[in-house]
Order: C-alpha cells, then structure tokens, then sequence
C-alpha cells in the first residue's frame, strides 16, 4: 500500500490563517480496482495555528495511475483533485490547479448496469410510459433515473427517492456534475419504492448531479 504526502494552507478572507479548523479528505471511486486493498474512504486533519495540514494520502500502485480524491476545506467547501503517483511532498494547491482526471465506474458495477440496461431495452413491452418520483425522474420498466441538486438534499445531507419499482433495488448508482461516478456514503430502503442515499461527504453539491436505480 503506498502514499504520498500532500500538503495545504487555509485563509480566511484576507490574511488570516484558518487555525485549528477540520480538513476532510474522501477517497473517490474508480480510484482502484476492484481486487485491490485501500484505507478508509474518508479521514480527517486539523489545521495549525498557521492554517496548515500534512496529510499522507493512499495512491494507487498501478500502472501509474492517478488516485483521485476530494477535499472538504473548513468553510465547507469542495474541489476534487487527483494524486499522482511517486515520492515526495506535493502541494495541495498544485493539486487543485490541475484538477481532477475523470472517474470512471468499477468494470463490476458498469457490467451490472449494462447488462440490466439491455435487458430491459430487449423487453418490447418494458416501455409503458415514464411515472415514479422524485427530483427531476422518471421510471421505465426496471429502472429510475432522475437529476438533483444541492436543494433537494435535506439538512443532513440524505437524498429521499421515491423510485416507484416493484421491488427493493439491486443497484443504486451516483453520477456528479461531470458524468464521473462516485460512491454514496450509504443508501437503504426506508419503505416500499423509496430509499434515502447519504451524501454527506460530498456536501454541498455543486451543479446538476444524477441518480440511477436499477430494480
């Protein structure tokens, strides 16, 4: 397992140092494979009395690929950025400078959607008209989707979705604002076709994000 140390300093507005404020770092899917080990997906720093963290973050050990992650700084705001692989200290705002690579699905969770996705398109009668509920959504056959936005989260950050399926979903899947997909904290079913998904890691939401549940 390896790491690389990534290192920050936070202001307020102006020149003063954000001291002694908490840091939040989420590992973000995609960034490993499927077979792979990896720490916790999210961990936490404070900052010193200057504002300023050190933080060892995992890499990924393949091929020289880039870990990506996402950073929660103490006013709550996010960026993503990604990790290159190699030695040394590496400076946060570099990091951010050059953004973040696009994520891409688990092959385990884009064969499961593909495959549950041809199967419907195959049923001729799977294609009564769209119902179901939720922000921005519609159900077909064995699938919803709908869009959502920071607004439709409630104070706690959980995403309520009444689907409309038959029965609980098998797959429940997260796209953000730039098509990657990323891991929810959680989700569950609460009652018959509704589930509440958690995305208190990645609050607050910046732009149209998507949902997709597959029955």
């Amino acid at each position: 397992m390896a790491f690389r140390t990534v290192t920050g300093q936070f202001f307020k507005a102006g020149t003063m140092p954000w001291a002694d404020a908490e840091v939040w770092f989420t590992l973000q899917k995609g960034s490993y494979s499927v077979d792979a080990h990896y720490p916790a997906d999210s961990l936490k720093v404070r900052t010193d009395v200057n504002g300023r963290i050190s933080v060892d973050l995992w890499i990924s050990e393949e091929a020289q690929s880039t870990t990506n992650w996402l950073c929660r700084q103490p006013s709550g705001e996010t960026f993503k950025f990604g990790v290159p692989a190699g030695v040394g200290p590496i400076a946060l705002e570099d990091l951010r400078a050059l953004g973040s690579p696009p994520v891409v699905a688990s092959p385990s969770m884009s064969a499961l959607i593909d495959s549950r996705i041809a199967a419907h398109n195959a049923d001729t009668g799977a294609h009564p008209g769209l119902g179901g509920g939720g922000p921005g959504g519609g159900t077909a056959g064995g699938s919803y989707e709908a869009t959502f936005t920071q607004s439709d989260l409630s104070i706690v950050h959980l995403l309520p979705i009444s689907h409309g399926l038959p029965t609980n979903p098998s797959a429940v899947t997260i796209y953000d604002d730039s098509g990657g997909v990323v891991e929810p904290d959680f989700w569950r079913s609460v009652a018959a076709s509704q589930i509440e998904v958690g995305l208190e890691s990645f609050a607050p939401i910046v732009g149209l994000w998507r949902i997709s549940v597959v029955n």
